[in-house]
């Protein structure tokens, strides 16, 4: 008989037929590193700031965080974005103590391992700007928003790799939140120009670590 991590992989890859449907509270084990190795949000049901000094809420009824409103961002001109910038020092976290404490009680040989990391490229950088300030951005000053853009996911480049050397996942899941509930926050011809060689930029960065992509 198969293991879930075995019948999970024919499923996902395509190499053989699943001997059933896998469902992801059996077959992953999932870890959130947002708030443990990484910094990118405080821990769930705590507020507070990120590594790059953006404050967040916890919100108890979604269970999530959402930016502080009237709290200022890192960048308050996209124009000067690369001398108001700090990227956070990655290459000093004790990345073995957070593995050790992490992967505990994971079953490697029966179940897939799935590291969850919230914000993708585009997200990351409307937290830093604002979020209005963003979409304005991308009107006004269209170039200076792709380069940020482009720094932001070669950061992420950086820290992907480091992820994949000292947890080895098996899949690596990640988000940017481009909808609304009444649809698209931008045109598709707008995403295409601004956003899509970021995201097609990460996605083979991260297939190129055999590392399954889960957007």
């Amino acid at each position: 008989m198969l293991t879930e991590r075995e019948n999970a992989l024919r499923a996902i890859t395509g190499c053989g037929d699943p001997e059933w449907v896998p469902i992801s509270t059996e077959c992953f084990d999932t870890i959130f590193i947002n708030a443990t190795a990484l910094n990118e949000q405080p821990a769930i049901g705590q507020s507070g700031y990120d590594w790059f000094g953006c404050h967040w809420t916890y919100d108890e009824t979604s269970h999530g965080h959402a930016q502080t409103p009237g709290y200022p961002v890192p960048i308050s001109d996209i124009t000067e974005w690369k001398y108001q910038l700090v990227f956070p020092d990655i290459e000093n976290i004790d990345w073995d103590t957070h593995v050790k404490k992490d992967l505990t009680n994971i079953d490697r040989e029966n179940r897939l391992l799935r590291i969850f990391w919230v914000l993708g490229p585009f997200e990351r950088l409307h937290t830093l700007t604002g979020f209005e300030e963003a979409f304005i951005a991308m009107y006004e000053e269209p170039e200076c928003f792709t380069e940020l853009l482009d720094a932001i996911t070669d950061f992420k480049i950086r820290l992907l790799n480091k992820i994949v050397q000292h947890y080895k996942p098996d899949v690596l899941f990640t988000m940017d939140d481009l909808g609304s509930v009444n649809g698209p926050l931008m045109s598709h011809d707008m995403y295409e120009e601004l956003i899509k060689p970021a995201h097609m930029k990460f996605g083979k960065a991260i297939r190129d670590t055999g590392v399954i992509y889960e957007q």
